[in-house]
């Protein structure tokens, strides 16, 4: 069976416990699986953000999980800073004398006032208290500081394995999303936002990936864990022959997220 070679154990999801900066921690508990399934970003977004017209001294990126967003930023900042909650996490991150790896909070970390340039939080700032991280950031910055917020809607593949998906995600794990998802399905159009926007192009990740990859990204899922926990069976393994059927001869398939995006200028 796929799983069974691939060994997922689908345990990004944790507990509800309050913390500081970010209300849950899902992705301490098997960080592997993260790194290895989770999609990255655009090139042409980090082309877009080189092409900005602000200084490129420091960059953070908060919350910044396997490194995936901090490392497109290597070749545009002099320094990069990345930190997370989670000291799993900064473990299996992309390592490189290029990025500053640090535990902080999202709310409070130890960096000096109007330090940096440029802050990124991709695919988390729904976890966060948003006016503790923004008291922070606005602490944190130099007055020409940009804040940049992105994530990905959900997967696309074709119209068949999209609609084994929508009875995974809408269907079968529904009443197992935690509220902050609400915000990603909204594009985070409904997150405060106090900041003077700055007009961005769309942007999509796309890849080839396997019918392995996409079983292994779906069980990254926090709901698809939560259920597991709950009823002590996994409805991804029941659909997998669905899966294999719909997804036929292939041994990759084109896939795309699209990216969810808002940039705006901390001060102005």
């Amino acid at each position: 069976m796929i799983f069974s070679d691939i060994q997922l154990k689908h345990s990004l999801y944790l507990n509800d416990v309050p913390l500081n900066g970010m209300s849950k921690d899902h992705f301490s508990d098997r960080s592997d699986a993260y790194l290895t399934f989770r999609p990255h970003y655009p090139e042409a977004l980090f082309q877009w953000i080189q092409s900005q017209n602000f200084a490129k001294v420091r960059a953070w990126d908060c919350a910044t999980g396997n490194g995936q967003f901090a490392q497109g930023l290597i070749s545009i900042f002099e320094e990069v800073f990345a930190s997370d909650m989670s000291d799993e996490q900064i473990k299996h991150a992309l390592q490189t004398d290029r990025i500053k790896y640090s535990k902080q909070w999202a709310s409070k970390t130890d960096y000096p006032n109007q330090f940096f340039q440029f802050v990124s939080v991709a695919q988390a700032i729904h976890w966060f208290d948003f006016e503790a991280f923004y008291q922070e950031v606005r602490r944190i910055t130099t007055p020409d500081a940009v804040l940049l917020v992105c994530g990905y809607e959900k997967i696309r593949v074709n119209e068949e394995v999209d609609a084994l998906i929508e009875t995974l995600y809408n269907g079968i794990l529904s009443d197992y999303w935690d509220p902050e998802r609400q915000y990603i399905e909204a594009h985070y159009r409904t997150i405060p936002f106090p900041f003077t926007e700055i007009e961005t192009p769309p942007f999509t990740w796309r890849a080839q990936w396997s019918l392995n990859q996409l079983l292994g990204y779906l069980g990254t899922w926090s709901a698809l864990k939560k259920y597991i926990q709950i009823h002590h069976e996994d409805p991804l393994e029941k659909m997998q022959a669905s899966f294999e059927a719909v997804w036929g001869e292939d041994k990759t398939k084109p896939i795309e997220f699209p990216i969810i995006l808002r940039v705006g200028y901390v001060h102005a």
